[in-house]
């Protein structure tokens, strides 16, 4: 457990577990303490992980794996119109250098806006991002 680190101590609080909708050895799911909507559920790994480079594989599984059931519950429980997943990695704006993702139950025109304005990108400058990133994963994998 990581001092200060607001998931290591909200999932080992004692009044934190009736929110906790599963959890094993690995990971905790658990509602959010501030949902953006109802459902908005957190899974995090129990130990601190800082960062998606820094998880094991097979915890990092486990989130994805808990994440498609947790997508299957709040289908069936929660009005919603589609559910979105952000996996937040070495999120040093709260202070939150936790590993974590956000299952949020979603609704057509809900307001919720993540500030992204994407812009058609230069097909030369993707072939030549993409040459270079591919002789990264080369060289890593």
């Amino acid at each position: 457990m990581a001092e200060s680190c607001y998931f290591c101590t909200h999932i080992n609080t004692e009044s934190n577990k009736n929110t906790v909708l599963f959890e094993d050895d690995t990971i905790t799911v658990f509602m959010a303490e501030f949902p953006s909507s109802n459902g908005h559920c957190i899974i995090t790994p129990k130990l601190h992980y800082s960062s998606l480079r820094a998880i094991d594989e097979n915890i990092l599984l486990q989130m994805m794996r808990a994440s498609q059931r947790l997508v299957q519950v709040l289908s069936l429980s929660v009005d919603n119109d589609w559910i979105q997943l952000i996996l937040n990695d070495d999120f040093r704006i709260s202070q939150q250098v936790h590993l974590h993702m956000h299952v949020i139950p979603r609704q057509v025109n809900d307001g919720m806006d993540l500030n992204v304005q994407p812009a058609r990108a230069n097909n030369e400058s993707l072939t030549t991002l993409a040459n270079e990133l591919k002789q990264t994963w080369i060289q890593l994998f």
